[in-house]
Order: structure tokens, then sequence, then C-alpha cells
């Protein structure tokens, strides 16, 4: 008896070091994502500050890149469904509304994004183009490079991924996106970061209105000021041309 139990514990420990070590391998520079859905009061909270009697609608931005490859279904970009790893990079979480003109939320809106990895490529750039290609050493299996996401009855979504990585001189690092609703026209645009020290180099930030800049750069704070493994928050508005014939609130 004493064998088994004996038996039994160092399988135990020897499959918690094992867990242990793969965490550490894949979660870089120590930041752990959280995972824990976030209150819709607070999330309400973070967009009254930046809601006005008239919102400004989101100015069409052609993104970076097209997007050749299908857009996944899923609003977490770090881990593949079933996966035990998660992807390379800064984790960060992506909270948004969606309103009309008249500040209205729009429910059943689909967001779909895109962006680079944590070595500033697009998914479309590892494309073998015979099978006696190698894949490149920085494609990142682990990430999913686009992602889904549908607004809820107050207009929020939400994304998990990876703050993005920009290899060209007048690009800041951003998100590509399209927003899409039965009763509004679809627009694409560019979600870009505050503060972010490439901002003033964009060539497309330089390209419209100081107004417009700001409605296209998410606000960012740290999810817990005191303990930096909890991630960074970045809270996103967007604003669809016309009026919302259904007021759901």
């Amino acid at each position: 008896m004493k064998k088994i139990i004996t038996t039994i514990i160092i399988l135990f420990t020897t499959f918690s070091n094992c867990y242990a070590s793969s965490d550490e391998i894949f979660e870089p520079d120590g930041i752990i994502p959280s995972l824990r859905p976030i209150n819709p009061t607070i999330v309400e909270k973070m967009f009254n500050s930046q809601l006005s009697l008239d919102c400004m609608a989101t100015p069409q931005i052609t993104p970076s890149s097209i997007n050749l490859d299908k857009i996944h279904l899923s609003n977490n970009l770090i881990r593949k469904q079933g996966a035990a790893r998660r992807a390379r990079g800064h984790y960060i979480q992506v909270i948004g509304k969606i309103v009309d003109e008249d500040c209205v939320p729009i429910s059943n809106a689909a967001v779909q994004i895109w962006q680079t990895d944590s070595a500033g490529k697009y998914e479309r750039q590892y494309k073998l183009a015979s099978q006696w290609d190698q894949m490149d050493p920085d494609f990142d299996p682990n990430f999913n490079y686009s992602g889904t996401a549908q607004t809820n009855n107050l207009g929020h979504f939400a994304f998990l991924t990876i703050l993005p990585i920009s290899n060209e001189e007048n690009t800041a690092p951003h998100i590509n996106m399209t927003i899409k609703h039965p009763d509004f026209e679809p627009l694409t645009t560019i979600m870009y970061f505050n503060k972010h020290p490439r901002n003033e180099f964009d060539r497309k930030l330089k390209e419209i209105s100081d107004d417009e800049r700001e409605l296209v750069t998410a606000k960012g704070t740290p999810l817990d000021p005191q303990n930096i493994s909890e991630g960074r928050l970045y809270r996103h508005l967007i604003t669809l041309e016309g009026i919302n014939k259904y007021r759901r609130y």
C-alpha cells in the first residue's frame, strides 16, 4: 500500500512540475493575462466619460494589410481552442463599445480584427510558396492572428490578444478592424494605442484631424496598478454612421 501511495505522489509531483515548466517557458516576461470577465456595470462606467450628446462617427481607415486568410471565430487570440500553450508577446485585453450617432448602443454587431504577432508579421506573411519551403521560425503556432466578437445588448465586445509589433518606420502598432451590422454600413478602420511613442510617425494618423485621431485611439490602463501580472486593459469606443432603429439598453 505504501508503495502505491509513493508512486501516486511521484506521478502527481512530476505532472505538476511539467505544468509549471510549460508556463515558465511560454509566459513571456512573466506577464499572465487575466481571463476573468469584467462586470458590465464597470465597463459602462469606463465609457460614460467618452459619450457625449453628439457621438462623432469613427472614420474609415484603410487597413495596413488586407486580410487574405479566414478570420478566426474566437475572441481569444492568445490561446487556440484545446491548446496547452499560449502565444508569445505582451498580453492585453481590449474592451469596446459600439454606438450609433445618437450614442445608442448597437447590439449584435460582428467585430472582426486581425493584427501582427510578436515578430511584427501578419499570418499571410508566413504562407509557404511550395512544399519545399521551410516555415519562418518567427511564426507563432499558438497565436490566432485574427478574431471575432459580437456585441451584447449594451454594445460591448471584448478581445484577449497581444500588443501588436510594427516593423515599419512610419507605422505605429495597431489592430485592423471591421464592424458589420445589417442596419448600418460596414466600417473598416484601425485601432491605435494611446500614448504609444510611434503614433506621431504613423502616416495614416497624419492624414486625419486631431479629433479623428482621438476616435481611433484606444485608452489604456493597468488592470491592477498594484499587480502588473494582471496585464493591461484598453477601452475603445466606436461610432457607426446612422441611427439605431432598435433602442435596446
